[in-house]
């Protein structure tokens, strides 16, 4: 059975248009960091830019890389800032947030801070792990209390 394809509902009767508000909205974001939008849009520009952001982490060589930074942001004047955000996302890993912040004068829509996070990677020390050698046990803590004991002891 086939299965409906999710689309970003934005109630535009345009999906060229669509995809151009979330393209400009995806540049916002790198650009400034966050973004204030209402709700549709805040929920379908986390999904885009989710995604975006993994199909840039696929982009092999430095090449391939400029050329989706051209395709994908909207202002020319802004792409190198882009590509700079972009290889920082890549090296560290991101998360988009989203938060309410109340609601918009006049029509009363619903309005959302839109934001992403580079996860820190785990410190160094943390990244080295004993390794057990083939055939080799690791001390248990008794015998590690044992061993200290043993070399307290002062010779007289």
């Amino acid at each position: 059975m086939n299965k409906r394809k999710k689309k970003y509902n934005l109630n535009t009767s345009n999906t060229a248009h669509t995809y151009l508000m979330l393209r400009n909205l995806f540049t916002s974001l790198l650009l400034s960091g966050h973004v204030v939008t209402t709700d549709k849009r805040a929920k379908s520009l986390k999904r885009y830019a989710q995604a975006k952001f993994s199909e840039y982490a696929k982009q092999k060589s430095a090449l391939e890389k400029k050329r989706w930074v051209k395709k994908n942001i909207t202002t020319i004047k802004h792409q190198r800032k882009a590509f700079e955000t972009l290889e920082k996302v890549l090296a560290n890993g991101v998360k988009i947030r989203l938060h309410a912040v109340g609601f918009r004068k006049g029509d009363g829509a619903l309005m959302y801070k839109v934001w992403y996070e580079l996860q820190v990677k785990p410190a160094e020390e943390s990244k080295q792990r004993v390794k057990k050698v083939q055939g080799e046990k690791q001390p248990t803590q008794n015998q590690k209390e044992e061993d200290d004991s043993k070399t307290n002891v002062t010779k007289e």
